[in-house]
């Protein structure tokens, strides 16, 4: 799926800095916010990496803090605004340096970068929120087939059965059975005909023989450093990390 000139992916209304108050008058206008601006941040996030159409829907006149943090970040609106891109997509981080960060969402972007968020989903403590390089880099490499069908509903791969990235496999529509998912034998045999995600054995992932070095833009820190493996902060609960991702020697 692409996000093209007339033609987006479309996540609703984003109440960035708080809706109106419910005793506005013309005179007095006022924001309400009914989220913290930690969680502003990572819905501004999402929807930049997913490529979902973002609009200012206020008086310009009085955009609070963190209105202007997110919605005038121009390297937010880059990411946001590549037409040429398509949508990003999950993924499952699976290297145990992101055991506090195991879902991200990823996009690959026209100029050859990558954007990733990632949000600290703890509701009250502070934590180290990571990118792990060799997860990135994996979500292209994915191999999966059936072994063995176990249910009555017909399992087809592309239809009923396939890739999600290099760490997940899916099944839908009542497929169940054993995969072969990285030559590795698994188990995906969720009941129900709605969409189910079982996870690839971390025995059977492509490895690297060396370390993955990436100069990492961290767009909210406004910091630009370089990392091998792994990029690391400390996030609030429910704040989001949005990076770009480059070879050191495009950076």
């Amino acid at each position: 799926m692409y996000v093209r000139l007339c033609g987006v992916l479309a996540k609703d209304m984003m109440m960035v800095g708080g809706e109106g108050c419910a005793n506005w008058t013309v005179d007095t206008p006022a924001h309400c916010p009914g989220q913290t601006d930690n969680e502003y941040r990572s819905e501004v996030s999402m929807y930049a990496v997913l490529g979902s159409p973002m609009m200012v829907g206020t008086d310009i006149r009085l955009m609070t803090a963190i209105m202007n943090e997110t919605l005038l970040n121009k390297e937010v609106l880059a990411i946001n605004q590549d037409y040429e891109a398509a949508v990003g997509q999950p993924l499952l981080q699976l290297s145990p340096a992101c055991s506090n960060s195991r879902i991200a969402y990823i996009r690959h972007l026209s100029d050859g970068t990558i954007a990733v968020s990632v949000t600290n989903l703890d509701n009250s403590h502070a934590a180290n929120i990571s990118v792990c390089f060799a997860d990135v880099f994996r979500q292209n490499v994915c191999n999966v087939s059936l072994t063995a069908q176990t249910s009555h509903h017909a399992c087809e791969y592309g239809t009923s059965y396939g890739c999600v990235n290099a760490s997940a496999m899916y099944i839908n529509r009542g497929c169940r059975g054993h995969f072969t998912c990285h030559e590795d034998d698994i188990q995906c045999d969720m009941d129900g005909e709605g969409l189910h995600i079982c996870t690839c054995a971390e025995s059977s992932l492509p490895t690297f023989d060396r370390a993955i070095t990436q100069s990492v833009r961290d767009v909210w820190a406004k910091t630009t450093s370089i990392h091998s493996d792994v990029f690391t902060r400390e996030l609030q609960p429910h704040d989001s990390l949005l990076v770009i991702l480059s070879n050191t020697s495009e950076a």
